[in-house]
């Protein structure tokens, strides 16, 4: 059985606050409203988000709206005064949708200053190489990939647009 030990504690400084964005998950429902802590990007909260052509619509656009798919990706945004850290924790399924999410959103994966892959499996990892990603990215300074579980691809730092730091 495994021991904890005081030798294996990382302390951690205070923060302000910690904001959690949503970049891929399985599920996208673009009614729903805010709630508690909860805030929502959809129809009603639309001011942001980027508008693609729609001839049946009125107005002749629409909103064009976060993509759901099978994965994870989350932005972690820790605030302390006035500094903001940025943490990109996996990166989803498929090679350009957490980069597609995040400009919808109106996010920059430039910002990020690491990626935390929680394991190898491909619905987590896929962007780590996806072409999408934009060059001088937050692996261009540091990568992380704490586990990689049996049988789960694990991404290739050589063939990656990200690079860990010399």
């Amino acid at each position: 059985m495994f021991e904890h030990t005081d030798a294996e504690r990382i302390p951690l400084e205070p923060v302000d606050a910690v904001h959690l964005t949503t970049l891929v998950d399985n599920y996208s429902d673009m009614l729903l409203l805010d709630q508690g802590p909860a805030r929502r990007v959809g129809v009603i909260a639309s001011a942001g988000m980027p508008r693609v052509p729609e001839p049946l619509f009125e107005q002749g656009e629409t909103i064009e709206g976060l993509h759901a798919e099978h994965g994870f990706s989350m932005l972690v945004t820790i605030h302390k005064g006035n500094d903001r850290s940025h943490i990109i924790f996996d990166t989803g399924m498929s090679p350009d949708g957490m980069a597609a999410n995040m400009r919808r959103l109106g996010l920059d994966a430039r910002d990020a200053e690491v990626v935390v892959l929680s394991h190898g499996h491909f619905d987590h990892t896929a962007a780590w190489t996806g072409s999408s990603v934009p060059s001088g990215g937050p692996t261009s300074r540091s990568w992380s990939i704490p586990c990689c579980g049996r049988g789960g691809a694990s991404p290739s730092p050589a063939s990656s647009p990200w690079r860990s730091p010399p």
